[in-house]
């Protein structure tokens, strides 16, 4: 029993059901395509019907092992309760059997001052993200929890919060915020799920290269522009989602796919268990050269933001 909980429990994909919400672009759709050609029957879930089609389509010409099917569920998860998502996860079940993995990846992203916009547009701001970035993940691990403990089978869940809920910068300070809320949850629910058999990861992927990231770069503030191109590289999504494939299958807790956010995830939050002792060890090493990357953001930033806009 001390062994398994200090052990990492490996799985595949290939032959499982893995269903995706925001599947129909951008990272659910590079991950979604991933899953497909390893065998694994997958359901992406959109709120847009054209584009799931789109997406579908997609998917299916990607060459697959035995096994892989794809189908589509609209729904949105920015108005959503728990009960629809439990739903949705029955509806999909009827036609590729139980779901095996929940990737709760919708979200939307978009950067603003806090000083200058109108407190009507930040109130705004602040209820769209909120309920897409933090209720709507919660409530899809929530339920998707509450489903895979009920048969005794458990599962695998994944909520793709962001760097920036680990590491925050001026204009992202609403954003970050919905997303800092994702690793208190993990903190809590990893313990109460696990002891289900489901094992609960989140995902801090940095900048990745898709159109609505191209979208977003182009409202950013000036400010905010300045110090994402100076500290965070830009992935395609098809090396996020295959990071983000890796973790889930090794049932790491916590992953990322870049350095610094790497080196915080070290940092203590809660009292989660260390996924594995070999990575005790590995966090016990790379503690001292965290706290010196702190120490230098927490004047590098600073620096950046003072130049103005």
């Amino acid at each position: 029993m001390a062994w398994n909980f200090f052990c990492k429990a490996k799985m595949s994909v290939a032959g499982k059901h893995v269903l995706i919400t925001g599947g129909s672009q951008g990272l659910g759709l590079a991950f979604a395509k991933l899953c497909f050609t390893r065998g694994a029957r997958v359901t992406i879930v959109s709120r847009t019907k054209a584009k799931l089609e789109q997406a579908c389509d997609e998917i299916r010409s990607q060459s697959s092992a035995a096994g892989g099917k794809v189908q589509y569920l609209e729904m949105d998860v920015s108005n959503m309760k728990c009960i629809n998502f439990s739903q949705l996860m029955g509806r999909a079940a009827d036609t590729f059997g139980r779901v095996d993995v929940v990737v709760a990846n919708a979200g939307t992203g978009v950067a603003k001052l806090l000083i200058g916009p109108e407190l009507s547009d930040l109130d705004e701001l602040m209820e769209a993200q909120i309920s897409t970035n933090l209720l709507g993940s919660l409530r899809c691990a929530i339920a998707a929890g509450q489903v895979m403990a009920s048969d005794g089978q458990g599962g695998r869940i994944c909520i793709v919060s962001s760097a920036a809920g680990l590491i925050s910068l001026p204009g992202y300070s609403i954003y970050s915020a919905t997303k800092f809320g994702h690793r208190g949850f993990l903190a809590g629910a990893y313990h109460e799920l696990r002891r289900h058999g489901v094992h609960l990861s989140v995902y801090y992927p940095g900048s990745i290269n898709t159109p609505g990231f191209l979208e977003e770069k182009r409202q950013m503030p000036p400010v905010t522009l300045r110090i994402e191109s100076q500290c965070s590289d830009v992935s395609s999504p098809e090396s996020v989602a295959a990071m983000m494939l890796s973790g889930i299958e090794r049932g790491t807790r916590e992953i990322t796919n870049e350095l610094l956010p790497s080196l915080v995830v070290d940092s203590p939050t809660g009292c989660a268990p260390v996924d594995a002792i070999v990575a005790a060890v590995t966090q016990l090493i790379r503690a001292g050269w965290s706290q010196y990357l702190h120490l230098m953001a927490k004047w590098y930033v600073p620096n950046l933001v003072r130049q103005g806009d």
